[in-house]
């Protein structure tokens, strides 16, 4: 057996008190986690401990999974329907049938033992969840449950930037995995967990193995892991510092994107869930913002968790609000030009950060910020164009305009009366209309010659307007009227680079 190359080499280190999947009594030994035999690895890296590039490998979905003892996987009486006296040995047999697996990879293989081993699972769901068989479950019993629980989640799969499964071996396996995530959260949280010296079982190696589920491709059981270690912070105190310290290490190899998109989301949630419990232990939450989540704008699946990310700034911002101004600062020197949806969620951190922390940013900084954004007004996405139009007429955003030098003012004023006048979407030159109105009812020392056009620059504008309405209708360009411009998106990302030197 070679060693199994996983993010979390510490798993593979510290063995989990486990018993064999035979599930009999007298075989009961210590085993590691489930390994991977070397003929299914195929050019593998080996990892470091900083957490460095994740290895690739193929395997089956089944791998390594025991799926020929299989002997105890068989139904047993009720135990709603059993004496009191039989209730302990029964639920002690319930737990050991489902150490075994059955085989998904084939829809129709172990059929019947599949609805076998969902009937014992909602079974043994049922007797945690009822008063009248809990007083029943000694210490003993619970003690095997929580080894049927741990047997069946760290199973092995293929976790790591390789194409999943099919969805249809994932659904079916999942009606077992999500009894089991059931049963783990209802004994966690009830009185069951008082029964059993259950602090040496939840420790570390625990925790490392939970964060390792986060790998797997059904985003429904990655929720399920995010949900029991947040129980698990709110419940166990200490394993909570190591649970945010195991979230402080992923936060580090997410600059390889490839292999992380899809685990990202639900570590950030984790991270939003805790905080309130760990913010007062916290050191240092300006590096956790600078060195861990801020760059994380950077990332191609950064719409997939903005607002998660967000909210955990916020929440960061609450106890440390003078840090608002790095980083708006650092949005300001990232800011994407080319990505229409990144740009919208700029947008919408600026604004939820200005709502609260205007008064914490330098109005240098605010000035920059503002002209840069008004170089989105002419850009040809519609989105962004009135994105950032209805960003800078809000009454929050005109009242900073107010306190801006002239020079600012009637730069981001000639911008809106450009786009009022030339741009080639009608809802665009609306918003425009709106900004220029404001502006123009607010200020007193606009430009003269900015709110006007001449009637060569209103020609030119219409007859471009109408050939580029033209080429993308395939229509007669009469059947538009009214000037228009189009601005290609090279000419808007020029202007933003130029406007950070402003």
């Amino acid at each position: 057996m070679s060693r199994l190359y996983s993010p979390l080499k510490k798993i593979q280190r510290a063995p989990l008190a486990l018993p064999k999947l035979s599930g009999r009594p007298s075989s009961a030994q210590k085993v590691i986690l489930p390994q991977l035999k070397k003929s299914n690895l195929q050019n593998v890296q080996p990892l470091k401990s900083d957490g460095e590039k994740l290895s690739t490998f193929i395997v089956k979905y089944h791998v390594v999974r025991n799926l020929n003892n299989k002997e105890e996987l068989k139904m047993s009486p009720s135990l709603a329907k059993s004496k009191p006296a039989d209730i302990p040995t029964l639920f002690t047999n319930k737990c050991r049938a489902c150490f075994s697996f059955c085989d998904f990879s084939k829809p129709r293989a172990d059929e019947r033992l599949k609805n076998i081993k969902t009937e014992i699972l909602s079974e043994i769901l049922e007797a945690v969840r009822s008063p009248n068989l809990t007083p029943y479950i000694l210490g003993e019993q619970v003690s095997f449950l929580f080894r049927m629980i741990s047997i069946n989640l760290f199973r092995t799969f293929p976790y790591i930037n390789m194409s999943p499964p099919p969805e249809l071996v994932m659904d079916n396996e999942f009606i077992h995995i999500d009894l089991i995530y059931q049963i783990l959260e209802e004994l966690l949280s009830t009185k069951l967990i008082a029964k059993m010296h259950i602090s040496p079982s939840i420790n570390n190696t625990f925790v490392l193995g939970l964060f390792r589920l986060f790998y797997a491709y059904d985003v429904r059981e990655q929720k399920r892991v995010k949900d029991i270690l947040s129980l698990l912070s709110n419940n166990f105190q200490y394993v909570r510092i190591f649970i945010f310290k195991q979230i402080d290490k992923y936060l580090q190899i997410f600059d390889d994107e490839f292999r992380s998109p899809h685990v990202i989301p639900y570590v950030l949630e984790l991270l939003a869930e805790i905080y309130p419990l760990i913010s007062q232990t916290m050191k240092n939450p300006e590096k956790i913002i600078e060195l861990k989540l801020l760059p994380l704008y950077k990332l191609n699946s950064f719409s997939s968790f903005h607002n998660t990310l967000l909210r955990i700034i916020m929440l960061i911002l609450q106890k440390n609000p003078m840090m608002s101004k790095n980083v708006v600062f650092y949005l300001f020197r990232h800011w994407p030009v080319c990505s229409a949806p990144k740009i919208g969620f700029f947008f919408n951190s600026v604004s939820t950060i200005y709502e609260s922390y205007w008064k914490q940013i330098p109005s240098e900084l605010t000035s920059s910020l503002f002209l840069l954004i008004s170089s989105f007004f002419i850009v040809p996405s519609g989105d962004i164009s009135q994105q950032s139009l209805f960003l800078l007429s809000t009454p929050l955003m005109l009242s900073l305009i107010k306190g801006m030098k002239p020079k600012v003012i009637n730069t981001i004023y000639r911008r809106a009366i450009q786009a009022e006048s030339s741009h080639w979407i009608a809802d665009t030159r609306h918003f425009a209309l709106d900004l220029v109105n404001h502006l123009q009812g607010s200020f007193y020392m606009l430009e003269k010659s900015a709110t006007t056009l001449s009637e060569e620059d209103s020609f030119n504008d219409e007859k471009k307007r109408n050939e580029f309405w033209a080429r993308i209708t395939g229509k007669s360009p009469e059947i538009q009227a009214g000037p228009i411009q189009f601005y290609p998106l090279a000419q808007a990302r020029s202007q933003s680079y130029h406007l950070i030197n402003v």
